[in-house]
């Protein structure tokens, strides 16, 4: 028994030994190397706050829409008895009888369409004045860039005016006194227009009548023609419709030039170019009828112009509203027939308090900002700024009224909690607040 206890004994004792030097050798470690630092990874733990500002943003998005350009409208106005549906001698002889000169019936029977009578006299010759006649502009009374209506003269041809009539009045022949007809009343009207008739129209080409033409031929430097090659009258030949109203002249025929059913007096503008864009719901507002608008195209100097139209809403292709925006003839010649045009609301874009989108927060009470409070509200510091939550700066809680966003912005409601420049919280621990 004595032995095993002192055999246990010697083993206690060597353990001990073992552990002492164990301990001895940890003390020695712990000399040599210090523990690490972990208080920069509990620092990273803390929320940081990024801080942005109040600033100004425009109050309404700019609004910047390319839209198709539509070429003008033009009508060529031909000389009467030279329209394209008559050609060779039958517009000559259209031309010569519509004149008021007289044809006598063996005349007319070898000069219909210009072609020989079979059943008249073997070889007969044509009349020098029928063969010497050709429709030639002698005066040119139109000008490019001119505006030309019903009553102006359009040119001189062959020694005789044509003067412009609206579309539409039923004219077909020459008229005199004591002619009776819608076309006489056509007449009557269109002269009253033109302030060279004052009696009643009724449908009588009487003294009234003509002396209102004789007036409109006199303005003009001309005297009137004879409608039967004796009595003075209506000539069909010397009228040309052109507009019902004034338009611009973007072609003339120089002087000496042989009328055909190809070449045409004038030619005018019917319907002048334009540009149309679909504007989009939030667009549309800013540009009613009657707004004013710039057009940019092509080498053009800017066009100021105004809505003319707002169509209804069309859900096809890019839903929103069309809009048209009349152009000028000028404009459109200038800016080399384009296809394509930027369409801008005219004047300054207000601008208002904004505040960046990821700034706005919402919560059961509406929408609020973290705004830095006291000397941190409006330090001199950069946007962007950052820092641990509760670092030097305490945050509170700022209701705002959204009204708008534009690019990236939340445009927000002026109030004095907070002005432009204040500091708010773009991201971070919200808890910060409390």
């Amino acid at each position: 028994m004595g032995r095993r206890l002192s055999k246990r004994a010697v083993l206690g004792a060597v353990a001990l030994v073992v552990l002492g030097a164990c301990a001895g050798a940890a003390g020695v470690l712990a000399a040599r190397w210090a523990a690490p630092d972990l208080s920069p990874l509990a620092q990273a733990t803390v929320p940081a706050v990024v801080f942005a500002e109040v600033s100004e943003q425009p109050l309404t998005s700019p609004i910047s829409l390319v839209g198709t350009v539509h070429p003008p409208q033009t009508k060529d106005v031909f000389a009467p008895g030279a329209e394209p549906s008559q050609d060779g001698d039958g517009a000559a002889l259209a031309a010569y009888t519509q004149a008021g000169r007289s044809v006598s019936a063996e005349e007319r029977a070898w000069t219909v369409d210009g072609t020989a009578d079979p059943t008249s006299a073997p070889e007969p010759s044509r009349p020098a004045e029928l063969e010497a006649l050709r429709l030639v502009v002698t005066v040119q009374r139109s000008a490019v860039g001119e505006p030309l209506g019903p009553g102006d003269v359009v040119a001189e041809v062959s020694g005789r005016p044509v003067f412009a009539i609206p579309p539409g009045m039923p004219l077909y022949r020459n008229l005199t006194l004591g002619a009776n007809g819608a076309d006489v009343s056509a007449l009557q009207e269109f002269l009253a227009q033109a302030g060279h008739f004052g009696g009643r129209v009724g449908g009588e080409f009487n003294s009234l009548t003509l002396a209102g033409l004789r007036q409109l031929y006199r303005a003009a430097g001309y005297d009137l023609p004879l409608a039967d090659g004796v009595n003075p009258g209506f000539v069909l030949s010397e009228f040309a419709e052109v507009a019902a109203q004034a338009a611009p002249v973007v072609q003339v025929a120089p002087v000496g030039t042989a009328l055909d059913g190809e070449t045409p007096l004038v030619r005018i503008v019917t319907g002048a170019p334009w540009v149309s864009v679909r504007a989009t719901i939030l667009d549309v507002e800013a540009l009613p009828v009657g707004a004013e608008v710039t057009v940019t195209a092509g080498e053009a100097e800017p066009l100021v112009a105004t809505v003319s139209t707002v169509g209804e809403y069309q859900s096809d292709g890019a839903p929103g509203y069309d809009l048209t925006v009349p152009l000028t003839v000028e404009w459109f010649e200038a800016a080399g027939d384009v296809q394509r045009a930027t369409v801008e609301p005219v004047g300054e874009v207000p601008v208002g308090p904004a505040v960046p989108l990821a700034a706005v927060r919402e919560d059961a009470v509406g929408f609020y900002v973290l705004a830095a409070a006291g000397e941190a509200a409006s330090a001199d510091t950069s946007s962007g700024t950052s820092g641990p939550a509760g670092a030097g700066h305490g945050l509170e809680r700022v209701a705002i009224t959204v009204t708008g966003q534009s690019g990236g912005y939340a445009l927000i409601a002026a109030d004095g909690e907070l002005p432009v420049g204040r500091r708010i919280v773009v991201s971070g621990d919200s808890a910060a607040a409390g």
